[in-house]
């Protein structure tokens, strides 16, 4: 699946700009990243053993001011499980600008604090 995503990537002059990984269930494999993400799209973070800890490691990657968006299924994720990810958002640097109307989906914006909170 990520192949497939690059080679479109590629296609579309995208890939020096983007970035497509596929990673471990307890870790985005992003350290390198620290400070330089502008944007990060996720789906699902329920794929993911702790979301504390992908908001955690996201927060850290991006910039300030950068965006993340983050994309549930709502057949998969119920309400409950997606208000908590949205509160375990909230523990860290990011801050909730839009509940994005998916279709048939929980979405979430969030933007990047100009400080980490402490």
């Amino acid at each position: 699946m990520t192949a497939g995503l690059k080679r479109r990537l590629s296609k579309a002059g995208f890939n020096e700009r983007l970035d497509a990984r596929t990673v471990p269930p307890d870790s985005l494999g992003i350290s390198e990243l620290c400070g330089k993400v502008d944007f990060t799209r996720h789906s699902p973070v329920h794929e993911i053993s702790s979301s504390s800890d992908f908001f955690a490691q996201a927060s850290a990657a991006t910039k300030t001011g950068g965006e993340l968006l983050l994309v549930e299924p709502s057949g998969h994720v119920k309400t409950e499980e997606f208000n908590r990810e949205l509160a375990d958002a909230a523990e860290t640097r990011f801050e909730v600008v839009e509940r994005p109307v998916i279709r048939r989906s929980c979405g979430l914006c969030c933007a990047g604090a100009s400080e980490l909170k402490a």
